[in-house]
């Protein structure tokens, strides 16, 4: 039997055996498994290189497949609203406007719902919005690159179209009152598995605007326009008003 001897040291224990190499145990659990996979054999070492080689392909080949269908999905927005037939809101305008909706994505889209809301106010629009049930007939595709035109209007509850009195119409075209329509779209496509997306919108009217650009501006709030997964909030009962 060769003779061995073993010394104990702050780093760990040295084990001695005469004709054998030296052998260190430091406890550190990171220098024990790199040792193993240096006394690994050949085949064992490419068994493994080849498992984790796999892995890394597995995870890149879903990113890709990931970009992919984010790459070809529909993307709807509501790139304008207009006053019916472009006339500028005056006393006596009925309360009727036009929309379009479009998808810049690569896929055909269908609308789920949609919800555009209306208020005229003499003070800013407050910070989280506030959705009123309108229209619920908003429904159907929209192909790739397509548009989808609609027609709406502020009614009363007995559904007669609004007309705009003389102290809003001042009021607009002085600047003390304000014209405000957001709301949002809900749609899905094929990609769909899990939920559907929603963008939301929102637009102020400018009095000064032209017909050949836009009568209504971005609200630019984050709040009310967005992109994004699940369900808007919740929607409540009534029609829009003026106040």
């Amino acid at each position: 039997m060769e003779p061995t001897a073993s010394v104990s040291t702050a780093a760990g224990r040295v084990q001695v055996t005469a004709g054998s190499p030296i052998s260190f145990d430091s406890g550190k659990k990171g220098e024990g498994r790199l040792r193993r996979f240096v006394e690994w054999s050949p085949i064992e070492k490419f068994t493994g290189l080849l498992v984790l080689f796999t892995a890394l392909m597995a995870i890149c080949s879903l990113l890709q497949a990931l970009a992919f269908i984010q790459s070809e999905r529909s993307f709807l927005s509501v790139s304008a609203i207009e006053v019916k037939d472009e006339k500028p809101l005056t006393e006596g305008s009925p309360l009727i406007f036009e929309s379009r909706i479009s998808n810049s994505g690569r896929s055909t889209a269908f609308i789920v719902s949609a919800n555009y809301t209306l208020v005229i106010s003499d003070q800013p629009l407050p910070t989280d919005p506030s959705y009123v049930k309108g229209p619920s007939d908003i429904l159907g595709p929209v192909v790739a690159g397509g548009n989808r035109q609609l027609t709406f209007s502020s009614s009363t509850d007995k559904g007669k179209t609004i007309i705009l009195s003389k102290v809003h119409a001042d009021g607009i075209a002085s600047g003390t009152y304000h014209v405000y329509v957001f709301g949002y779209v809900k749609y899905k496509d094929e990609y769909s598995w899990f939920s559907n997306r929603i963008t939301g919108f929102c637009y102020v009217y400018n009095p000064l605007g032209k017909s050949t650009s836009s009568q209504f501006d971005d609200c630019r709030s984050d709040h009310y326009i967005y992109a994004r997964y699940g369900n808007p909030p919740p929607v409540a009962h009534g029609r829009p008003t003026g106040k």
